[in-house]
């Protein structure tokens, strides 16, 4: 009786849904575990069911081979095996089993270990897995993996067709170190893995050397994957082919260092004034005219601040007119240079407004009146000698006429 107790006492706290099935399969016996996992009385279920009711109609027969097997030679039998089971209210529960005969009968213990929580992580692992295979194979990125050593673990198409090899089981083949058969100089490797040393992530554009030789830069955000003990596993990265963008960027910036030159160096001066008459921008043909500097001009001084008295009041007039016009041509001044010179210039101007019509600075050019001015100054002068030489011929003529 006391053995019977003590047997009693184990069977109900194994902690397992355990049942004692009869050889026609009849359950004869189960613990309160059993009551949970299926959600039946024991009442219900000792010398009322069959473990078959709570299995899976596809996996009886297998089931059935089992156990008929397990009566001829135990031994061969599978003492342990995964499986679905049905409880009452039809919902699937995985289970690990472990089955076992007892000795000098035709009874068998079946423990039913509920691991359903485990293999929906599984599933669901299995199925991120999947997920992130198919991101990293199909991404129109490039995704890589590269051993501590060097060495190429995985990388996607996308990767390998940048590089201009066939498939990524062609780069992983044949590039070995990536320090000496991918990037332009072993530096680069040597400073994403000291940037890593510092920080989670390395971002920077690193050239590399395709298959054909030529170079493609690659704008990289690559990060350490460590082991448990904390050294490096691998790492894994994403790159951008920027190649043809950084030759864009590069065909840009000449064009605007051309730009800027034609600006800058042009043979005449540029200028742009605010609404105000304030120097905006001023190019380095005019300030070399005036002797100033552009620090000293921009945002400082106003046109009107070269101009003399008299000269000043007829700017403020055309200017006034110019920002309503919108235009102004060949407008004469003389210009006092820093050094207290004077400067003959002409002004072509057009105005840049907004949506609203509203003045936002002037687009300007300056020109070296000087000749010009000179030229009319040698034609007055010409010209007044010429009517003093046509004023003395007439008052010879008119010698000539008296005494004759």
């Amino acid at each position: 009786c006391e053995s019977e107790n003590k047997y009693h006492t184990i069977f109900e706290n194994t902690g397992t849904a355990t049942l004692i099935v009869e050889d026609d399969t009849t359950i004869s016996l189960a613990n309160k575990e059993v009551e949970r996992l299926f959600h039946y009385t024991r009442d219900e279920l000792e010398g009322k069911k069959s473990w078959k009711d709570f299995k899976l109609q596809e996996d009886i027969e297998q089931l059935m081979e089992y156990h008929r097997l397990r009566r001829v030679n135990p031994e061969a039998a599978p003492k342990n095996y995964e499986m679905k089971v049905i409880d009452r209210f039809g919902s699937l529960r995985d289970v690990y089993v472990t089955v076992a005969m007892i000795p000098g009968t035709s009874k068998s213990v079946v423990s039913l270990l509920e691991i359903t929580h485990l293999k929906n992580m599984e599933r669901a692992l299995t199925k991120s897995e999947a997920l992130y295979r198919n991101l990293f194979e199909n991404a129109s990125i490039g995704m890589f993996q590269i051993s501590p050593e060097g060495g190429f673990l995985r990388c996607n198409k996308a990767f390998s067709e940048m590089l201009g090899y066939e498939s990524p089981e062609e780069v992983v083949s044949s590039v070995f170190n990536t320090a000496t058969n991918l990037h332009t100089t072993p530096e680069n490797r040597d400073l994403i893995l000291s940037t890593l040393e510092e920080r989670e992530w390395f971002y920077g554009e690193i050239p590399h050397i395709r298959k054909d030789g030529s170079i493609m830069i690659g704008k990289m955000a690559i990060r350490r994957m460590l082991n448990s003990d904390g050294t490096i596993a691998y790492l894994e990265g994403i790159a951008e082919d920027i190649t043809e963008k950084k030759k864009v960027e590069e065909q840009l910036k000449r064009y605007a260092e051309e730009i800027t030159d034609l600006y800058e160096n042009a043979p005449c001066g540029y200028h742009s004034l605010a609404e105000d008459g304030t120097y905006l921008r001023v190019n380095r043909t005019e300030l070399s005219w005036l002797g100033y500097s552009r620090e000293e001009m921009v945002g400082k001084m106003k046109f009107s601040d070269l101009l003399s008295a008299e000269e000043k009041a007829l700017f403020m007039t055309k200017f006034s007119d110019f920002k309503k016009r919108g235009w102004a041509r060949d407008h004469e001044y003389t210009v006092i240079r820093k050094d207290g010179s004077r400067l003959p210039v002409l002004i072509n101007a057009t105005a840049v407004s907004d949506e609203n019509g509203r003045y936002l600075m002037s687009r300007g050019s300056l020109f070296d009146n000087s000749d010009r001015k000179h030229a009319e100054e040698s034609l007055l002068e010409r010209e007044k000698e010429l009517r003093v030489k046509a004023q003395n011929l007439q008052e010879v003529n008119t010698t000539l006429n008296v005494l004759l």
